[in-house]
């Protein structure tokens, strides 16, 4: 089995975590918020997220603790959102990451170069998704969480059958090409970042729907961002007023 979509994709083991510890006077500590994220994104680098959440904060005019805030609502949204998703299809239709097995198929073309496709995948209970941008109608370029950012022939991708999407994005096909180009030229060969909480930067290692984010945001100007929150997650994409879901399969 091809580029199995680890479970780095996006772990959602958040609907069951326990709630933070209160300080005396009620208010997390950042210290607890940071732990709180790094739970419930399944890891992440504390020094990392600590500057990128104070990046974060000093663009917004917000404290470093409501900013780590944003991050946790955000990601238990998004566990919600991939979950419902993910269970739209049968268990057995999701991709099994850790035994390789469950229903799965190859990836299909694209209509056209800059089109995205959005996947559900499971790990036992955890509901996880994975994008990436066709930078031609038979070839995506992805971050799978195996190995580096790369270029794939959509018959070496598997994704999940009955709930997968293909969709396009409302703009000039010139405007797909310059991302697809930008996401082959600039945001192959990363290695892998489980931070999705605060994703929105082109440098360094890459998660997938960063990549896709990015790709977009800097090759065309388009943000794809759902809800402009501190990170971008697969469904944010699948949400986006800038896309359209035009097959399902």
């Amino acid at each position: 089995m091809h580029n199995k979509i680890l479970s780095a994709t996006l772990g959602v083991l958040i609907l069951f975590s326990p709630a933070l510890p209160a300080s005396s006077n009620e208010h997390p500590s950042e210290e607890h918020l940071l732990t709180r994220v790094i739970e419930l994104q399944g890891g992440g680098d504390r020094s990392l997220l600590k500057e990128l959440a104070a990046d974060y904060a000093k663009d917004n005019r917000i404290t470093r603790a409501e900013a780590l805030a944003q991050a946790i609502g955000e990601l238990k949204a998004a566990a919600k959102e991939e979950a419902a998703i993910g269970d739209s299809a049968a268990t057995a239709d999701s991709i099994d990451i850790r035994s390789g097995g469950g229903g799965t198929r190859k990836l299909v073309n694209a209509t056209q170069k800059g089109d995205i496709f959005y996947t559900p995948a499971r790990t036992l209970t955890y509901n996880h998704a994975h994008v990436g941008i066709y930078n031609s109608t038979s070839t995506v370029v992805h971050a799978p969480g195996e190995g580096l950012s790369r270029q794939d022939k959509i018959g070496n991708v598997e994704v999940s059958r009955g709930s997968t999407r293909l969709m396009t994005v409302w703009t000039t096909q010139g405007k797909r090409n310059s991302a697809a180009n930008y996401a082959y030229n600039h945001l192959r060969n990363r290695p892998y970042r489980i931070n999705f909480a605060f994703n929105k930067t082109k440098n360094g290692a890459i998660n997938c729907s960063q990549l896709v984010w990015v790709a977009y945001h800097d090759g065309s100007g388009i943000d794809l961002d759902s809800d402009g929150g501190p990170g971008v997650y697969p469904h944010d994409i699948l949400y986006s007023r800038s896309t359209h879901v035009y097959k399902i399969f």
